[in-house]
C-alpha cells in the first residue's frame, strides 16, 4: 500500500534535523484543530511530538469538541494527562460515545472533582450519562457534595434521577421531605 501524501512529507521532515519537537507540535495542534485523524495518527508514531504539549490539555479540547476518532486516538498514549477534566467536558456536551470511551480507559476517575461529571450530568436533566455514571464500578461511593445534587434533580422535577440517587444515599442526611417521600414510595 503507498504512503499518502501526508505521510510522505511528515517523515521527510522527520528525518530533516532542522525541524524540532516544536515544529511538530505546532502541526500536531493544527492537525487537531481540522480534525485531521491520519496526520495525528502519523505524528503520534513519532518522539518529536509531545500529545501534551497543548497547555497539557489535548483530551481535553477534543472531548470539549466532541472529536471522538482524536479521544480515541489519545487515549493509548500512555502520557497523556487530564483524562478526568475531558471526562467531565463530554459530560457537559452530552456526548454519550466520548464518556464511554473515557469510562473505559481504567485511568479515568469517574468520581474526580467530587464527582463533577455526575454533577454535571445530574443539573443538565440528562439520564442517560447519569445512568453510564452510576453504572460505572468506580461510582461505589458519592460523596457529601451530592446531597446537594439529589436536591438539584429533584428541584428540577427530574424524579427518575431522583430514584437512580436514592439506593446511594444515607437517607438520614437528606432534609428534603420530597425526597423521602421518593424514598417512602420506593420502599426504602
Amino acid at each position: 500500500m503507498a504512503e499518502s501524501l501526508v505521510a510522505q512529507t511528515l517523515n521527510h521532515l522527520f528525518e530533516d534535523k532542522t525541524f524540532d519537537q516544536k515544529f511538530f507540535n505546532e502541526v500536531f495542534r493544527r492537525a487537531m484543530w481540522k480534525n485531521d485523524v491520519e496526520t495525528l495518527k502519523i505524528l503520534l508514531k513519532n518522539k518529536k511530538v509531545d500529545p501534551n504539549h497543548i497547555n497539557s490539555n489535548p483530551i481535553i479540547w477534543a472531548a470539549k469538541n466532541d472529536h471522538f476518532e482524536i479521544v480515541k486516538l489519545l487515549l493509548p498514549c500512555s502520557d497523556i494527562k487530564h483524562i478526568n477534566d475531558a471526562l467531565q467536558c463530554a459530560t457537559t456536551n452530552h456526548n454519550i460515545e466520548i464518556v464511554n470511551i473515557l469510562l473505559a480507559d481504567e485511568r479515568t476517575d469517574p468520581t474526580a472533582g467530587s464527582n463533577y461529571a455526575l454533577r454535571c450530568a445530574i443539573n443538565d436533566n440528562f439520564i442517560e450519562i447519569v445512568k453510564i455514571l452510576l453504572a460505572d464500578k468506580r461510582m461505589n461511593s458519592i460523596d457529601s457534595t451530592c446531597d446537594t445534587n439529589i436536591e438539584t434533580a429533584m428541584n428540577r422535577n427530574n424524579t427518575e434521577i431522583v430514584k437512580l440517587l436514592i439506593p446511594r444515599f444515607d437517607m438520614r442526611k437528606i432534609y428534603d421531605l420530597r425526597i423521602h417521600a421518593l424514598a417512602i414510595e420506593m420502599g426504602k
